[in-house]
């Protein structure tokens, strides 16, 4: 009886909580909709996470890199947000979506404009690590 009860709650957790390996790594980032004039820098976001589920992340673009303690996931959505100072001041971006077949997709907004002036993104599982965990899948 136990045995039947702990395979019972072990499974709800692992139906409840996203699969790790299907939302940790490095995507890039597009803007969707936006003109782009000339070569672009690439935007990356990197997801981890830790032993307890926790998951954080490492934004990079032109402008630097930083730090995000945080990234909520819940399901297939995700939400976050990161501060940086900028020439303007402290920037304040925030960022909320989902997960769909392996890549992302959102919006995300300076929160001094507010969720309304969002921009809608997409982020794509970076080439090579695609390529190296299919390798990894096929030994």
């Amino acid at each position: 009886m136990l045995n039947m009860r702990l395979a019972v709650v072990l499974m709800g957790i692992i139906l409840s909580s996203p699969v790790f390996a299907e939302v940790t790594g490095t995507y890039v980032i597009e803007a969707v909709g936006l003109p782009v004039d000339g070569p672009q820098a690439e935007v990356t976001l990197t997801i981890n996470n830790d032993d307890e589920g926790k998951y954080s992340g490492v934004w990079k673009d032109r402008h630097g890199t930083v730090e995000i303690e945080e990234i909520k996931i819940d399901e297939s959505k995700f939400s976050f947000s990161w501060k940086r100072d900028s020439p303007f001041g402290e920037v304040e971006m925030g960022f909320k979506g989902k997960f769909e077949s392996g890549n992302m997709s959102g919006k995300m907004w300076d929160t001094d404009l507010g969720e309304d002036q969002s921009i809608e993104f997409i982020g794509k599982v970076k080439e090579e690590e695609a390529t190296s965990e299919e390798s990894d899948s096929e030994t």
